[in-house]
């Protein structure tokens, strides 16, 4: 059996976050882990960025504007299997927006400042 040694890159670090790990699965919005013994780890915001089963290694990415995709992800998939719009997929969806647009704003922020210095 191959278990997966996993590390979570959050914007300028890769740290390793879990080792033996040999199943990965997505729930409401978060990635569970599950290592050799059954013990489970969740991360909030993270997607799975790449598998390297020769060096037995997964890479996590995590941003909080990933949460908030997951959810509106979720409420959309909801109103399809049952068949009605729902008001809440727009208020997420502008929710996702909002983030995004923000996210932006902060970055356009700290580059003029870096460019001030």
């Amino acid at each position: 059996m191959c278990e997966l040694d996993v590390y979570l890159m959050r914007h300028d670090s890769n740290a390793k976050v879990a080792s033996e790990i040999i199943y990965a699965e997505a729930e409401h919005g978060a990635l569970v882990l599950k290592d050799i013994v059954g013990s489970t780890k969740k991360f909030e915001g993270s997607i799975i960025s790449g598998i390297d089963i020769n060096h037995e290694r997964m890479q996590l990415k995590e941003s909080p504007m990933l949460a908030t995709v997951f959810d509106f992800v979720s409420a959309y998939e909801r109103c399809l299997s049952e068949g009605r719009y729902d008001t809440d997929l727009q208020n997420r969806w502008e929710e996702v927006k909002a983030r995004g647009d923000q996210m932006v704003r902060d970055l356009w922020a700290k580059s003029k400042k870096a460019e001030a210095t």
